[in-house]
């Protein structure tokens, strides 16, 4: 493929973006990120760790479970 054929690598987790990283270093034509999809995710774990979140998502399934 080539360096000259990439512009970005994307990973999705930070052990695998800390090596690519590291890999990198010798390109610095190449840009690296981690995946947006996995930062949402992470975020949105993070965001049901609270407690009115958790008690919305609670009362939903309840409501679930009767219909």
């Amino acid at each position: 493929m080539g360096v000259e054929n990439v512009v970005q690598v994307m990973t999705n987790k930070a052990t695998t973006y800390i090596v690519v990283g590291r890999l990198l270093n010798k390109y610095p034509t190449l840009f690296w990120s981690l995946c947006p999809t996995h930062c949402i995710e992470l975020i949105l774990v993070d965001i049901g760790k609270f407690s009115r979140v958790q008690n919305v998502v609670l009362e939903a399934k309840h409501l679930q479970n009767l219909s």
